[in-house]
């Protein structure tokens, strides 16, 4: 199976310096010098497992070491991955202070700043102190401004990061938003009720830039009641944590993550895209991959004695040629397929 070729993700040098400074200032050794740091990690993981409604347990020295390195990495990467779906669009336009709701220890941020981002005021709001100190350890620079609560109503740019998951409804402040990007874990109920937000946000005035390229209903919600919408990020992890977790139960996978980019503007239209949500199937005779366009559920699809069957990562923009065949649910003669 040959691949179409798409980013692998690693943490910046620079970023990955200030997690060793700030852990060592903090904790009196480097990470990759805890011996303690796989059970911390395994320990923090259990404890959202079992209470999955509880505050996060911030005066536990285990808990504070995870959320440094497993936990800050892992959503960094996710954010990483998100930021280059938007790279067709020009997303960003118009965008002049951005709030972050919930930053946690800043991990939009700092996927931002790596994939080269740069803006003039950033917002980064969080409840938890023992959080914002870690941000602040981390050394982000003089354009930010830090907070415990939403003080503004009107909102230029948003960004709800993994922040949304314990809410039943979605707050009041996000509909006051120009633009918003929300991430949320890849679970079943988590993304399925992302999809379900998506279209009172569209009642609301909003249209969706990403992951989806259509205003019309949801396929995954229309024709299913079990599917979900979620992207998976390639990514190479820092030695130290692959060291960590080596022969523990918790294994370090390509993270996955749910998302939408919304504005009250019109994004623009790329003609013959279509976003891959599915991962490949194998079939008798031939091998298919969702794919989501507009409200149908459709499939590429491969005869494998007769065409080469890419492996195209889940998330991936893609470009379908101009001799497509549609037989049925099944887009057909796909020798031209490019990634956008």
């Amino acid at each position: 199976m040959a691949e179409i070729a798409f980013p692998t993700y690693k943490i910046s040098n620079s970023f990955l310096e200030n997690i060793r400074q700030s852990y060592f200032t903090s904790f009196g050794l480097y990470p990759e010098d805890d011996r303690e740091l796989s059970n911390s990690i395994l320990r923090t993981s259990d404890f959202y497992i079992q209470n999955p409604e509880a505050d996060s347990p911030w005066g536990e020295e285990y808990f504070r070491k995870a959320y440094l390195t497993y936990y800050l990495i892992n959503n960094y990467f996710r954010c990483r991955a998100a930021l280059d779906r938007l790279q067709p669009f020009d997303f960003w336009k118009g965008t002049e202070k951005l709030t972050d709701w919930g930053s946690g220890n800043g991990a939009f941020y700092w996927a931002l700043k790596d994939s080269g981002f740069e803006f003039v005021n950033y917002e980064a709001v969080e409840i938890a102190d023992q959080a914002r100190e870690q941000f602040k350890a981390l050394r982000p620079d003089d354009n930010i401004s830090f907070s415990s609560k939403l003080e503004e109503k009107k909102i230029n740019t948003l960004v709800c990061s993994y922040s949304l998951t314990e809410l039943t409804d979605i707050p009041s402040f996000v509909f006051s938003a120009d633009k918003a990007i929300l991430l949320e874990p890849s679970t079943q109920q988590d993304g399925r009720r992302l999809m379900e937000w998506r279209q009172r946000l569209i009642e609301r005035g909003f249209y969706v830039w990403a992951p989806c390229l259509h205003q019309d209903s949801c396929p995954l919600l229309k024709h299913s009641n079990k599917d979900w919408c979620h992207d998976t990020a390639q990514v190479e992890f820092p030695e130290f944590l692959d060291k960590a977790l080596k022969d523990s139960p918790l294994r370090l996978n390509n993270p996955s993550f749910s998302y939408l980019a919304l504005s009250k503007e019109v994004p623009p239209i790329l003609s013959s895209a279509a976003r891959v949500v599915g991962n490949t199937l194998k079939e008798r005779g031939k091998t298919k991959q969702m794919v989501c366009r507009g409200e149908e559920r459709e499939f590429l699809s491969w005869f494998n004695k007769r065409e080469e069957v890419p492996y195209i990562n889940r998330g991936a923009l893609v470009k379908l040629p101009k001799e497509l065949e549609k037989k049925s649910n099944e887009l057909r003669k796909l020798s031209g397929l490019k990634i956008l």
